[in-house]
């Protein structure tokens, strides 16, 4: 009894050396880089060690998922061999001849699914739930700990690595722990998971989201396309200039030479307001500020950190053509991550309502994937079209009249209204499934 008694207790520090590893990784990866840096500016090692884990990702993570790996087969082999033929003699004295027969194997499975499970609550669920709630003091108890068994886990990760590359080789591939970590979906499956809890606000956890895909966004996915940009034709006269800036009210606008496709800078309203206000000729080549051209194919991200480097507020985006496509401002790049800002003075331009019944009210111009996001939808976001209203058009082969209606991807589009160049208004409800015919 005694003996497994001991294997008991074995067992249960394996759970908790695993819990200990779960929640040393969460807490890592959750803990505040900037509390972490105040606290090495006032002398805590244990600091200094959390800031040398995360300039060594690849080691933590390798010797948390080794340490993990380990912990589990070691549990389930060692309780197998040590807990199965005791449990198995119990099962003998059951009076069913099912049991009696499959002694063994049902011993072998109730040790096996048994430390699974309480791996899982006790190695897994608890301590992550703890590391995101404690994620400071958890990390800084464990940081050295953990440094110390990066150390002793080194040969053991070269080796593993090595033979996982050996194996890709003929792929042309490659691997290493840190890749091996969680995918952005998961990512953002945990944040969705953690906002429904209550551990995350639902705005932050949808700011997060959003971070999270902006950096699979070119600057073709968040661009003001070309036929809704305002320009200006640098021999516009004074007067023409007053009227597009009071009607328009836009702060930036291009300026261009004979068409769209030979843009030669930019204006801000800032520049020709004291000639607005004066009454005074306006020579655009005087005040025009040299315009910055971002192809369609960059990233976003890529895109955004350039107009930071440079203090720019516009872009204009150009095709392979060299032909412009649209232009990106640095506002349309935040709004990717933040959501719709606007000026107080201009109102938000309603692109979705809901209606009463279940269908909603869209403008033509709302993206396909603002459409997805708001719906939570998934409609097809590389079909040559980027609006709700391109998808309509599409599916009608031509600008389609008030009133008929297209079922595509489990929703029905109605038309509402359309002017002669596109569909402006659609009302979306979802599809009524066509009953088989037997």
């Amino acid at each position: 009894m005694w003996g497994i008694l001991q294997v008991l207790l074995f067992m249960l520090a394996l759970v908790v050396a695993n819990g200990l590893f779960s929640a040393a990784e969460i807490a890592v990866v959750s803990v505040r880089r900037s509390r972490i840096r105040q606290l090495m500016e006032d002398g805590d090692a244990r600091a200094r060690a959390v800031d040398r884990l995360h300039g060594q990702t690849e080691r933590f993570f390798a010797t948390v998922q080794i340490g993990i790996s380990l912990v589990g087969a070691l549990g389930a082999a060692w309780g197998g061999a040590a807990l199965a033929d005791p449990l198995a003699v119990v099962l003998r004295q059951v009076p069913l001849g099912f049991v009696q027969r499959g002694a063994e194997q049902l011993a072998l499975a109730t040790v096996v699914v048994g430390f699974a499970f309480v791996s899982v609550v006790i190695g897994e669920l608890v301590p992550k739930s703890l590391a995101l709630r404690y994620a400071e003091p958890m990390a800084l108890r464990l940081a050295r700990s953990l440094l110390w068994l990066g150390v002793v886990a080194k040969p053991a990760v070269w080796l593993l690595t090595g033979a996982a590359n050996l194996v890709l080789k003929p792929f042309a591939d490659r691997t290493s722990f840190a890749e091996a970590r969680l995918t952005a979906e998961e990512i953002k499956l945990l944040v969705g998971e953690a906002a429904e809890s209550g551990a995350i606000e639902k705005r932050g956890a949808e700011i997060i989201e959003r971070a999270v895909d902006f950096g699979e966004l070119t600057v073709a996915d968040v661009l003001i396309p070309r036929p809704q940009v305002v320009a200006l034709d640098v021999s516009y006269r004074a007067e023409d200039v007053r009227r597009i800036l009071l009607e328009e009210g836009h702060t930036r606008m291009p300026v261009y030479e004979g068409d769209l496709d030979h843009v030669i800078g930019y204006i801000t309203a800032r520049d020709v307001l004291p000639f607005v206000a004066e009454q005074q000729l306006i020579v655009l080549r005087d005040i025009i500020r040299p315009a910055y051209f971002a192809p369609v194919t960059v990233r976003a991200i890529d895109l955004l950190r350039s107009l930071q480097r440079r203090h720019e507020h516009l872009a204009i985006a150009v095709d392979e053509y060299g032909g412009t496509a649209g232009i990106v401002t640095t506002e349309d790049l935040v709004e990717e991550i933040v959501g719709d800002l606007f000026s107080e003075d201009v109102p938000a331009p309603q692109l979705i309502r809901r209606e009463p019944g279940g269908t909603v009210l869209v403008s033509g111009l709302l993206t396909i994937r603002e459409f997805n996001r708001e719906l939570e939808a998934d409609l097809p976001e590389d079909q040559g079209f980027d609006t709700v209203g391109g998808l309509v058009t599409h599916l009608a082969g031509a600008i389609p009249a008030a009133g008929p209606s297209f079922t595509a991807h489990g929703y029905e589009f109605t038309v509402v209204e359309r002017s002669e160049r596109r569909v402006k208004q659609i009302r979306v409800r979802p599809a009524v499934p066509t009953p088989a015919t037997g």
